[in-house]
Parts: C-alpha cells; sequence; structure tokens
C-alpha cells in the first residue's frame, strides 16, 4: 500500500485497486467493481507517469553505470576533465 501511496496514486484509488493487487481473478466484490471513467482516465494516466519515470530511471541508471566504468581505476584517463571537474577542493558556480 505504502508504495501505490509513493508512486503517487491517490488514497481514493489506492483503496479502489489494493483488493485486486496479487489476486489476477475476480474473488471478491470490492476487487470486481466497475471503475467510473474517472477512475479509469486517473489508472491509465498513473501508469503512464509510471512509464515515463521508469524510463528515466532507466537512463539515469545506464548514465551512472557508464560513469562508473569510465571512471574505474583501470580506465581513467588522467587528463579527463571529468576527473578535474570532481575534484572536492574545486567550486562550481551554477
Amino acid at each position: 500500500m505504502r508504495e501505490l501511496i509513493e508512486s503517487g496514486l491517490p488514497t481514493r484509488l489506492v483503496r479502489t485497486v489494493l483488493p485486486w493487487l496479487g489476486h489476477q481473478e475476480c474473488n471478491s466484490h470490492a476487487a470486481c467493481e466497475a471503475l467510473d471513467e474517472e477512475e479509469t482516465a486517473a489508472l491509465r494516466q498513473h501508469i503512464e507517469n509510471i512509464d515515463r519515470r521508469i524510463e528515466v530511471l532507466s537512463r539515469n541508471r545506464s548514465a551512472i553505470g557508464e560513469y562508473l566504468r569510465l571512471m574505474s581505476a583501470d580506465t581513467r584517463d588522467p587528463d579527463c576533465r571529468t576527473s578535474q571537474a570532481l575534484d572536492p577542493d574545486t567550486s562550481v558556480n551554477l
């Protein structure tokens, strides 16, 4: 339940989908109630939002992995500008 709320799903919709989680068949009245158009649209929008977040997280994960690969001790170029920019004694103005 907490993960649904943390994912951004409104509490009212958490209550709607919670009985269904873990059960892929209608075995209770609560799990089988029909959604109204607003709930359906909100759940579809939530899925799209999750998909976008997964895409961003995947890109970020790949970029961090690539950064770690490039910055590993055996492959790092000592003249690399990135390694100089990461010097903790160097301030960066944003």
